[in-house]
């Protein structure tokens, strides 16, 4: 255990050596700092990296990124990649709910990308859609990002204003008629109706893919909301599926309220 916290606080210290302009502790500025795992390709340090950094206004977020030579017998996305760079992992690290998921809805759209591997596009998408400004990036090896909770990289403006987590209470559908109700365990089921689940619009391309009597059968289905809670009863997981042979799919906080606003004026 000792010798893993000397080598941390080794890696560290390089890390503060090649990021001038740092804020103390692991915060750095205008360099963008990756911690650095798997085989080694040239153009970034290595095939698989990570880190958590604080962006302009001040939210702290998690990204892994990895990388793969393109055997000539990848996807249609891969055509014309030598190789392929793409975005495996991006959450909020500041919400409970995206932290315990490894998922924000508002940064999914960037795990579908798919680019040349190098320092330059990684810079560029990290500034870009990250509402981040960069100068830099610098990959090291061995600082375990997942050791700390603190940015390994800061570009915050001066002054923000820290975010705020929202929670939600299970004790808000007290009173509402569930499926399944397990106090201890922190999880409940609630009904929903095809009404609501068709208008959903992951769900309504999802069925949409579907044959014309698989659509027509779904109308008939039964639909329920799984709820996960803390010990203190706060939300922190949400679920959507069926009874039948139907998909499940996980969601955001983002849609929370418009689902317990529907669970609500189903199950009166």
């Amino acid at each position: 255990m000792n010798n893993a916290k000397a080598t941390l606080k080794a890696n560290m210290q390089e890390v503060l050596k090649i990021c001038k302009g740092n804020k103390g502790g692991l915060i750095m500025n205008k360099t963008l700092v990756f911690d650095g795992a798997g085989s080694e390709i040239t153009a970034v340090g290595n095939c698989r990296i990570r880190t958590r950094i604080r962006n302009i206004e001040g939210r702290l977020i998690y990204i892994e990124i990895n990388g793969f030579q393109n055997s000539g017998r990848t996807p249609n996305y891969a055509k014309g990649l030598d190789v392929v760079g793409h975005v495996d992992c991006c959450f909020y690290a500041d919400h409970t709910w995206d932290t315990r998921n490894n998922s924000s809805s508002k940064l999914s759209h960037i795990t579908k990308k798919h680019f040349e591997y190098n320092k330059e596009n990684i810079l560029k998408i990290v500034n870009e859609d990250l509402n981040c400004n960069f100068e830099s990036l610098e990959v090291v090896k061995g600082l375990h990002v997942h050791s700390t909770k603190e940015p390994l990289c800061d570009c915050s403006k001066e002054g923000y204003t820290p975010f705020e987590e929202v929670k939600i209470n299970i004790n808000i559908l007290n009173g509402v008629q569930s499926q399944q109700y397990y106090e201890k365990n922190g999880l409940a089921r609630y009904a929903l109706p095809y009404s609501f689940i068709k208008e959903i619009p992951s769900l309504k391309n999802w069925m949409q893919e579907r044959t014309k009597k698989e659509q027509e059968d779904f109308k008939s289905y039964n639909y329920y909301t799984t709820l996960v809670w803390d010990k203190l009863g706060n939300i922190y997981s949400m679920e959507i599926s069926a009874r039948q042979n139907f998909v499940c799919m996980s969601f955001g906080f983002e849609q929370l309220n418009e689902v317990i606003k529907a669970v609500k004026e189903h199950n009166k």
